[in-house]
């Protein structure tokens, strides 16, 4: 079936918003007959008067577009089309389009533009109404979830209405899942929350807002209370006076309240003013939907990204590489392997990148395209690679296929870099390329260097240990035949004596991603 924005009646539904007037000229410019509906104390009951309002207006009318008080609507919503698949009926599912968050980027359903039957509104029972005392939210499993954004949310028209956004939010963000264990998809989103705006004005209110919904979450605070915008009126104007002089300084210590109480080292201090204005603009959302109940839809390839730092051969492979991959993206240069997998990871647009070294000759018959369902975990996945000295074939140097957000997250106190990004790992049994490390005896030596530090302080997360140390003699074996053997069996054996003398280290071990570090250490034996 063919669904058009253009079809049906439009109401703005606000409630004390600060913009809701503007945001109501707004839509009137492109729906000149938009009603408003303003004023009315609960979610339910705003919503039942909408659906009598447009009855009222033309009682033959069977949905209803509401749009939410803080939202500017974009000029080319009404241009909205799609062809829906055939067992797709919209008088039984709500249309709901992603709304960008002005404060920190965040696109997603969080006060989007929805697209209501109107029996629905007249029959559910929810928020103040809902038998359930809990209930703080619609029912979402009968939502048809677009990516396309339909309006900009502006919610930092004052510091309670950013305060109050960010708090609904992070509250609910957090309760819908247990913290450890919670949908990346909605972690991220959270993030964003609890980190991005302080560029803005009142940013850091909603910052507030989200990371104080997130502690009070997880400490049992009384959901009832969330869905009274009286009640959370009176928590803000309880404390703006004494956190209005050092909110920033407020909000880092919820987060590290949050940390303590989570053990997530991902939360950190607010981020800066240039940070955050870098991030909301750059990085871009993740993706809400598969929107699976589209007709012809079209899923864009992963993003791939070719990462060098000085090898010798990087060009010719990067050549190669782009004879497979036109579109590839390369990182140059970049210090730290941590961070150049994050430069990477911020070059792409796609929730899932593949990356490919520079020491990489792909094979032929790779190719770059999996199927990851869309609400898997944030797994990470290396595929095989043939080493070209020892003749072992494993993920070390293989083509890595990443979760683009949790790469940018990664922490980097971890010596071994993949295992940073994810808990999630899946060996992929296909060899996707050969490690050419062996072009000059420095390239040999410090690759050899490097894994055997990982093997032999047994730093890699998960590791088998009797495939750990087959690995490990194998790497000690000197081949005389191959193409700086000896460089390759000398690397090996100091970066085994390295790693059994610093086992635990994390700090010693760490250094094994600094290149400057590993060339003097070279130089030192060479």
């Amino acid at each position: 079936m063919n669904f058009n924005t253009k079809n049906y009646p439009v109401v703005l539904l606000s409630y004390d918003e600060p913009n809701y007037t503007q945001n109501f000229i707004k839509l009137q410019a492109l729906y000149p007959n938009a009603l408003h509906v303003h004023g009315i104390f609960g979610s339910d009951t705003a919503h039942k008067e909408v659906a009598r309002l447009v009855l009222e207006e033309d009682p033959t009318a069977t949905h209803v577009i509401i749009v939410d008080g803080d939202n500017e609507i974009r000029d080319d919503f009404i241009n909205a089309s799609y062809n829906f698949v055939d067992d797709v009926n919209i008088n039984n599912n709500v249309v709901s389009f992603s709304s960008r968050n002005n404060v920190n980027g965040n696109q997603y359903g969080n006060g989007g533009i929805k697209v209501w039957p109107i029996h629905m509104l007249q029959s559910m029972r929810t928020h103040e109404n809902s038998d359930n005392p809990n209930s703080i939210d619609f029912n979402i499993t009968n939502y048809l979830e677009l990516n396309r954004v339909g309006s900009d949310t502006v919610i930092n028209d004052s510091p309670l209405q950013a305060w109050r956004s960010g708090f609904r939010e992070g509250y609910k963000l957090t309760l819908w899942a247990d913290y450890s264990t919670m949908n990346w998809r909605n972690y991220d989103r959270l993030w964003r929350w609890m980190h991005i705006g302080s560029d803005v004005d009142n940013g850091l209110w909603a910052i507030y807002g989200a990371r104080m919904g997130c502690f009070l979450a997880l400490n049992g605070y009384d959901t009832s209370k969330l869905r009274d915008n009286n009640h959370t009126t009176e928590m803000f104007n309880g404390f703006y006076d004494t956190y209005k002089d050092n909110l920033e300084a407020e909000c880092n210590r919820i987060g590290n309240l949050i940390r303590v109480k989570t053990n997530d080292q991902r939360l950190i201090n607010v981020l800066s003013n240039s940070e955050s204005q870098e991030f909301r603009t750059n990085i871009k959302p993740i993706l809400r939907s598969p929107e699976k109940f589209i007709k012809y839809k079209y899923y864009p390839p992963y993003d791939v990204v070719f990462i060098s730092f000085n090898e010798p051969n990087a060009e010719k492979n990067y050549n190669l590489l782009k004879e497979k991959c036109p579109k590839a993206k390369r990182i140059d240069g970049v210090v730290g392997i941590h961070n150049a997998h994050i430069q990477a990871a911020k070059l792409c647009d796609t929730d899932y990148f593949w990356v490919v070294d520079a020491d990489s000759i792909i094979m032929d018959d790779f190719i770059f395209e999996y199927d990851i369902d869309f609400y898997s975990i944030d797994t990470v996945r290396v595929w095989r690679s043939k080493n070209p000295v020892n003749g072992l074939v494993y993920g070390n140097g293989g083509v890595k296929l990443l979760p683009r957000m949790s790469t940018l997250r990664m922490l980097k106190n971890k010596p071994d870099m993949t295992t940073s990004i994810s808990t999630h790992y899946e060996p992929i049994f296909k060899i996707s390329n050969i490690t050419e490390f062996n072009v000059d005896s420095f390239s040999a030596w410090r690759s050899a260097f490097r894994e055997c530090v990982k093997l032999s302080s047994k730093i890699i997360d998960r590791q088998n240990d009797n495939e750990t140390q087959v690995r490990l003699d194998t790497w000690c074996t000197l081949n005389e035949d191959a193409r700086y053997g000896y460089y390759c069996y000398s690397g090996a054996l100091a970066g085994k004596e390295y790693g059994l003398k610093n086992k635990g280290d994390i700090e010693a071990l760490s250094k094994i991603n600094d290149y400057v570090w590993l060339r003097e250490q070279y130089d030192k034996f060479h």
